[in-house]
């Protein structure tokens, strides 16, 4: 897959030396944004259509701690590492870097994929169902001509 990305990096600096940094996301945090994001349709936030007080507060707070990481250091992986984590996100990002983690965020992750090559590949595994299916039930139709098939029409 081609990567037509012009930032896979972007580092915050916060206060008193706490430093954040987002890169393309990986499973764990992908997991965790689908949880977040659920009934959330970013399609439908526009310029004339932006509901911003659901996007304020815990929900804003726990989609900056998801992208966001310490350099160096992977995601938090448990509930509890990233309860810790999202406390110091909260404490030390400012609301301009909010404002440049998301705007980072749509730069740094390929979210167009979900619109353009997972419907593709989810439909080339269904082909590839449906074509083993078929060879299967070939297979089967076949497998009284096979060795197998004939000692068991003999046996059976």
């Amino acid at each position: 897959m081609k990567k037509e990305l012009q930032k896979t990096k972007s580092t915050y600096d916060c206060s008193e030396g706490i430093v954040f940094e987002q890169k393309e996301l990986v499973l764990g945090q992908i997991a965790r944004l689908f949880g977040l994001l659920t009934g959330i349709s970013l399609m439908e936030l526009t310029q004339d259509n932006f509901d911003i007080p659901p996007m304020i507060g815990q929900r804003l707070t726990d989609a900056c701690a998801i992208v966001l990481r310490e350099p160096g250091k992977p995601p938090p992986a448990t509930e509890e590492e990233f309860e810790i984590f999202k406390a110091k996100v909260a404490s030390n990002l400012t609301f301009t870097q909010m404002l440049q983690v998301t705007e980072d965020f749509f730069t740094i992750t390929p979210i167009s994929l979900l619109q353009t090559a997972v419907p593709k590949i989810l439909e080339k595994g269904r082909r590839m169902m449906v074509l083993g299916s078929t060879q299967n039930q070939q297979l089967t139709d076949s497998s009284a001509d096979s060795p197998a098939g004939m000692l068991q029409n003999t046996t059976g």
